[in-house]
């Protein structure tokens, strides 16, 4: 909600600046999400992050921190997700970042203690997935169960809840149960280990804006075709008229030729 309520702000002033593009309103959105997270817990750290934030993009990192800023290590480093790899040299577009950044440091505080949806998000997948929503659990005496395998799954993996259930019964568990359960912790194990690494995000992120460009390019080629048409259209109404018009008029020719012949054949005749 808050990388939201920055974009729109970003793209406000978009509307007044050019060299704010969208690519420099997600990197900057980017900064500002790194800040927070590693800032979590931190007022002061945050609340100077996002005021150097301002001149971050700008080629001035005097104020940055090391935990989100590699220019700090590295001054001959290239923004990659800037025009050219160059830092941006627009003095009215920092000011007007300043005030927008501005605001968000003076509730530091706030942002400190800030939280992550995401295991909320997690847990409302395993519920789906054990009560679809398409079948009518509500008022099934299942219910219960299925919401206390789900909170189990989340706190204690696939293996210990197998593991508490069977014991519970007085049931030993398979051989091929347990082997699956060991999978399963296995595997959500390695996700989550591969999902924090910075080339998986990186990869995510390009993978976004490749589908993103190749929407936008669909969108181009339909209102093309669209346009294409209403041009062929237009050009075959106009030459049907012509047409007509054409084919009127050698018709009327056509009519008044013999007349013509009839009335000065009578006008010879009155003269004889």
């Amino acid at each position: 909600m808050l990388k939201k309520l920055l974009g729109n702000s970003l793209y406000e002033i978009k509307k007044k600046h050019k060299t704010l593009t969208i690519k420099v309103i997600q990197y900057l959105q980017r900064c500002f999400n790194y800040i927070l997270a590693q800032g979590k817990g931190n007022p002061d750290m945050i609340k100077q992050s996002i005021l150097a934030l301002s001149g971050h993009p700008f080629g001035q990192h005097q104020s940055c921190n090391n935990s989100w800023c590699r220019f700090l290590d590295n001054p001959n480093e290239k923004f990659s997700s800037l025009p050219h790899g160059k830092p941006l040299s627009d003095g009215a577009l920092q000011n007007a970042l300043t005030s927008v950044f501005t605001t968000y440091a003076e509730n530091a505080g706030k942002l400190s203690s800030l939280g992550s949806t995401q295991p909320n998000e997690s847990f409302n997948r395993i519920v789906a997935s054990k009560a679809p929503k398409q079948q009518h659990y509500s008022s099934s005496g299942s219910l219960n169960y299925r919401i206390a395998a789900c909170v189990a799954q989340k706190n204690e993996g696939n293996r210990m809840k197998f593991k508490t259930v069977n014991k519970n019964m007085s049931v030993s568990p398979g051989y091929f149960t347990l082997r699956l359960a060991v999978l399963r912790d296995i595997q959500h194990r390695k996700r989550k280990a591969i999902a924090n690494t910075y080339r998986f995000k990186q990869r995510r992120r390009n993978l976004k804006s490749t589908r993103h460009q190749k929407l936008a390019t669909r969108e181009v080629r339909k209102v093309s075709l669209i346009l294409l048409a209403l041009v062929w259209k237009t050009t075959f109404q106009m030459t049907l008229k012509k047409f007509q018009v054409l084919h009127c008029n050698l018709h009327t020719k056509l009519l008044n030729g013999p007349l013509q012949l009839i009335k000065f054949s009578s006008t010879l005749k009155q003269q004889a």
